[in-house]
């Protein structure tokens, strides 16, 4: 008969066979396991990171401008807002793109002495200076 060489059903689990799971089935299963725990820490450094820095819910605006001398020549100088340093480019235009809502000062570095502006910073949106008219001799008018 060809039941006699079967296993039987008596309720011993250590007679049934059991078929083994295949070698990928299991490396898969160990690379999923592998990447929750890869996507969980990278969470948690996240919200670490959000946490420490107070970023959370903080919407930025942007400050941009030009310095020209008053014959319209554009000056090539460093330009501050608090710890964010920007040099102006050729055209002398200078652009900030990720400073806190509120009062600020623009600080430009000229010789002898810096000249600074009060400016305000409106959330999400990028407030234009336009042509900042910059005599280095004197300072801005």
């Amino acid at each position: 008969m060809a039941f006699e060489n079967s296993p039987k059903l008596d309720g011993n689990a250590s007679r049934l066979i059991r078929p083994r799971p295949a070698r990928n089935a299991r490396r898969n299963a160990r690379a999923w396991v592998w990447a929750l725990v890869a996507a969980n820490f990278l969470l948690g450094l996240f919200l670490a990171y959000t946490f420490v820095t107070g970023e959370v819910g903080v919407t930025y605006g942007g400050l941009d401008g030009c310095l020209v001398t008053p014959a319209g020549k554009p000056i090539t100088t460093q330009v501050r807002i608090g710890q964010q340093v920007a040099a102006t480019d050729s055209d002398g235009c200078f652009f900030f793109a990720r400073l806190a809502p509120g009062a600020h000062t623009l600080e430009v570095s000229l010789t002898p002495t810096p000249w600074r502006q009060s400016v305000t910073i409106i959330a999400a949106k990028a407030v234009g200076l336009g042509a900042v008219i910059v005599d280095p001799a004197k300072g801005a008018q």
